[in-house]
């Protein structure tokens, strides 16, 4: 947010969920000014946080004294979280119910295991 296209000091106003006040029985919707920097980043970065929630779920990264493991594992880790992304995706897309991170991981695991040779 350090670089951005939106005036900083303009703001909208947003209703806030689930929060009513009660005074004098009568009950009032809070309404608080948000920076367009913070609406926009609440927007448009829900992909790369859920990217990021999904990478610190399971580690399979395990400390190492060659950097060419980390980075191999690394980058597998992360075209198992963008085929997750595109599964949901597709699933959603035919409204069918997908499968948990879980249980896609072990079923690409079960599959691999009925694959290799030995």
């Amino acid at each position: 947010m350090l670089f951005n296209r939106d005036n900083p000091n303009k703001a909208k106003e947003i209703a806030k969920r689930n929060k009513k006040i009660k005074i004098l029985n009568e009950i009032l919707e809070v309404n608080i000014k948000k920076p367009n920097i913070i609406v926009n980043y609440i927007k448009y970065m829900s992909g790369v946080d859920r990217t990021d929630q999904y990478a610190s779920t399971y580690h399979f990264l395990r400390q190492s004294l060659n950097l060419w493991h980390k980075l191999f594992f690394g980058g597998l880790k992360i075209c198992l979280i963008n085929s997750y992304i595109l599964y949901k995706f597709e699933k959603k897309k035919r409204k069918e119910i997908p499968l948990t991170r879980l249980h896609y991981l072990k079923t690409l695991h079960s599959i691999e295991k009925n694959l290799s040779p030995v």
